[in-house]
């Protein structure tokens, strides 16, 4: 204005507030033409570039699907988008140097929820790269005998939902089982027995739930042994010796051979398969 700046003279011109979705633009330095002429002073701002990226946090590569959202500091949410893989770009439409949150609303299937992560547009312009980082769910199955600490190997395992469909399945082996990145966080799951090593019995499912944060979840089966007793006694309930007695299969095939009852309960642990027909035949019966 003519009837404030002094021909002659130098001035700063500043930006106090930049336009909403702009950056500030640096002060610009002019002089006031002695002759008269209008001075024209150029200010440009460029918009606020914000880009948003979810990655892995084991491979570290980029991650699509997910729903996510921003809220400024007053808890208002402001964007919301799906992750593609690819830098979610916010151009002209956060505030320079306002705070912002970047929130999970769900993860994709078989990564935890990651903590929310608190960003600050800058004031100059400059690209904003802001990264959430999933952490994949993790499960580790252990399956040993009820007596002992090391892994049973040879069961035909599964993973089921409460559905009862079938998510993951394997034979146990010598380590635990790990299942990476598949379960669904927060989600309920059963794991069962489809089949025991011979000489065990069916145990019962058990039900867990897949931590939300990225825990490792550690689940344990433990199987008791087959366990069958076997009573001869007389029509008057009195336990009997001198039997000769053998155990055969469906097919009348010999499973166990000659055993001699004692007059006490015999038991037969770990030798006879859960589920299978069996039966007791008496080879020769006590004297009288």
């Amino acid at each position: 204005p003519a009837d404030i700046l002094m021909p002659g003279k130098e001035y700063i011109l500043r930006e106090d507030l930049a336009p909403t979705g702009y950056a500030y633009e640096d002060e610009i330095k002019f002089a006031v033409n002695e002759d008269g002429i209008p001075e024209v002073v150029i200010m440009q701002d460029t918009k606020t570039d914000v880009s948003l990226l979810k990655i892995d946090a084991v491979t570290k590569e980029p991650l699509s699907g997910g729903r996510y959202q921003v809220s400024d500091s007053n808890g208002a949410v402001v964007y919301q988008f799906t992750a593609s893989g690819k830098p979610e770009q916010l151009i002209g439409q956060l505030i320079a140097g306002q705070s912002y949150w970047l929130h999970e609303i769900s993860p994709r299937n078989g990564y935890a929820y990651a903590e929310d992560v608190m960003f600050t547009v800058s004031l100059d312009g400059r690209e904003d790269i802001v990264l959430m980082v999933d952490k994949p769910t993790q499960v580790i199955v252990s399956k040993k005998a009820i007596t002992g600490d090391n892994e049973l190997p040879g069961n035909y395992m599964s993973i089921r939902n409460m559905a009862g469909a079938v998510i993951e399945e394997w034979i146990s082996a010598e380590d635990p089982h790990i299942i990476t990145a598949k379960l669904v966080a927060g989600e309920t799951y059963l794991l069962c027995e489809e089949r025991p090593l011979e000489g065990y019995a069916y145990a019962s499912a058990v039900e867990f739930t897949v931590s939300l944060d990225g825990t490792i979840d550690r689940i344990e089966m433990k199987n008791e042994m087959t366990k069958v007793r076997i009573i001869k006694m007389n029509s008057s309930g009195n336990h009997l010796k001198g039997a000769v007695l053998q155990v055969l299969d469906a097919q009348k095939n010999i499973v166990i051979p000659d055993f001699e009852s004692t007059g006490d309960a015999m038991e037969i642990t770990g030798q006879l398969t859960a589920g299978r027909l069996y039966y007791l035949h008496e080879v020769q019966a006590p004297a009288g």
